[in-house]
């Protein structure tokens, strides 16, 4: 659609003494401008499947608004290693 790169923070977290697993993300516009932020309880889960969770649900939350550039950021080293086939 248009040439923006958009950035997109995520992050998930567990709880394991609750079995509760939580995700939240927000997307930029490429200067800096709030464009979306969202958050959810994905319960029961583990640590990295939420941050993989996360970013499995926000692609197509992209695409619907029209973002075909994205670079995302994320905490978890293996989970970035793996996605990027480094792992």
């Amino acid at each position: 659609m248009d040439n923006l790169v958009y950035l997109r923070f995520v992050d998930g977290a567990s709880k394991h003494t609750w079995n509760l697993s939580f995700v939240a993300w927000v997307i930029y516009y490429t200067f800096g401008q709030l464009m979306v932020s969202r958050g959810a309880c994905i319960s029961p889960g583990l640590n990295n499947i939420s941050k993989y969770i996360v970013v499995i649900n926000l692609l197509p939350e992209a695409t619907s608004l029209g973002i075909d550039s994205l670079v995302v950021y994320l905490d978890s080293q293996l989970v970035v290693s793996q996605l990027n086939n480094t792992y």
